[in-house]
């Protein structure tokens, strides 16, 4: 199936986990994929990972930064053209108790979350074709709350109401906006902020009603869903991914 074939796909923190099980995905689809990550290492590692696929490309950009998503997507437009697909990945999740948590604890979480995601829609929307589609991902912990998460959960709960708002402000444009919300899937920062703290066993029984942890590509295969045609008449919606964990 080549769902995404000539079109051209931007993905913010694609070296790793989500962001680069999409990139996969969707170049498995006839996509032309950018990733974008902070780190170099790390990009060349994700390209590594993917057999130096040619129609994959890496570029360092910090989402924190808005003047450097400003020359990200400029330089995409002037290289590449215009684009089909933006996928908000990028963003960071740390394990702190409340009443330690500091203000650049804070402002780190809140800006790679949230700001982050806020200004690639906006810097990225002058090179989006009609018809494009963006998706935000998310976190279950925007419906649910957990004590070692406050920051974090409140980050993610404003990536859902930012789907919601772009949604409504971008229609009129013809660019669809959703978002996909995952749950534990077995990515580098649930193992550091859950997996390396509990028994895996003990926390899949007691919060995955469906017994397993998901993987990476169970949330592309969403994104690649709502970035497609096939999904050309839903407009702001979140789509949970998370085994269950929030529903059941």
């Amino acid at each position: 199936m080549s769902r995404f074939e000539g079109k051209r796909v931007v993905i913010t923190g694609g070296s790793r986990g989500i962001g680069l099980a999409t990139a996969s995905r969707f170049a498995a689809e006839g996509a032309h994929v950018v990733i974008t990550g902070r780190s170099l290492d790390r990009l060349n590692d994700a390209l590594a990972a993917l057999g130096q696929v040619p129609n994959i490309v890496a570029l360092k950009c910090d989402v924190t930064n808005v003047s450097e998503l400003e020359a990200l997507f400029a330089g995409i437009n002037a290289h590449y053209g215009t684009f089909d697909v933006l996928v908000a990945n990028a963003g960071v999740g740390q394990r702190t108790e409340f009443e330690k948590v500091t203000e650049a604890e804070f402002d780190r979480i809140m800006n790679a979350n949230v700001k982050g995601a806020f200004f690639s829609v906006q810097k990225a929307l002058p090179y989006l074709n009609p018809g494009s589609s963006v998706v935000l991902v998310g976190s279950n912990l925007s419906y649910t709350g957990w004590e070692l998460a406050t920051v974090y959960g409140a980050s993610k709960a404003a990536v859902l109401n930012l789907t919601r708002s772009l949604a409504s402000t971008l229609s009129s444009r013809g660019i669809r906006v959703n978002g996909v919300t995952p749950g534990s899937i077995r990515t580098a920062m649930l193992q550091e902020v859950v997996l390396d703290h509990y028994d895996e066993a003990e926390f899949v029984a007691s919060e995955l009603p469906m017994g397993f942890i998901g993987d990476p590509d169970d949330v592309a295969k969403v994104i690649a869903f709502l970035a497609s045609d096939d999904a050309r008449y839903i407009l702001g919606e979140d789509i949970l991914c998370d085994g269950g964990s929030t529903r059941l």
